[in-house]
């Protein structure tokens, strides 16, 4: 699982569907004036699903073994929008409900997929309205349900395949009877 491209992956739907400037919470948060941003948190109750097997897979050399963990895995993101608009379009509730609305577009979903991503559920919406500046400032945030395959191999190989035979000690199969014999009624 390769934890910086899910993480680009969900940047892009959001910044692309909400056009803010968004930001995951641990990096550096834009001056806010008077434009809204929007702030990911980091993927959190990493839960799993089943339980993780193991098999081996054939690496670049196709005679040698690798031993591999594989696991599917929930998490979740919260996404929030802080916004100072005072305009009804672009309050943060406009914003974050147009980015649940979205994950039902075949091309955001498909864009998730590319990234190894399942959208499993998007939360209820909360709206957190604040004082500011004589106006207010708008908050809302929903928490996205997600899931994704883990897989980790180990870096050293299993073995090689050696030569295989096959044989067989099976019988032939008896001959087939004849159905092109004449039918004849039994009284």
């Amino acid at each position: 699982m390769d934890w910086e491209a899910l993480q680009d992956a969900i940047k892009a739907w959001f910044t692309g569907i909400t056009g803010l400037t968004v930001v995951w919470e641990n990096e550096k948060r834009p001056h806010l004036l008077r434009d809204a941003f929007g702030i990911l948190s980091t993927p959190s109750e990493v839960t799993s699903v089943g339980q993780d097997y193991y098999r081996e897979t054939t690496s670049v050399d196709p005679d040698e073994i690798d031993p591999e963990v594989v696991g599917q895995r929930v998490f979740q993101v919260g996404c929030r929008v802080v916004s100072r608009s005072q305009t009804a379009n672009k309050t943060a509730r406009w914003y974050t409900e147009r980015a649940r609305l979205s994950l039902k577009f075949p091309t955001v979903l498909t864009a998730f997929q590319t990234a190894g991503i399942a959208v499993v559920n998007a939360l209820p919406t909360f709206q957190f309205d604040a004082p500011w500046d004589q106006r207010f400032e708008s908050i809302s945030a929903f928490n996205l349900l997600l899931a994704t395959t883990a897989t980790l191999t180990d870096s050293t190989p299993v073995g090689t395949i050696g030569t295989i035979a096959v044989s067989s000690n099976v019988a032939p199969a008896p001959t087939p009877p004849n159905l092109d014999d004449e039918l004849f009624e039994i009284d």
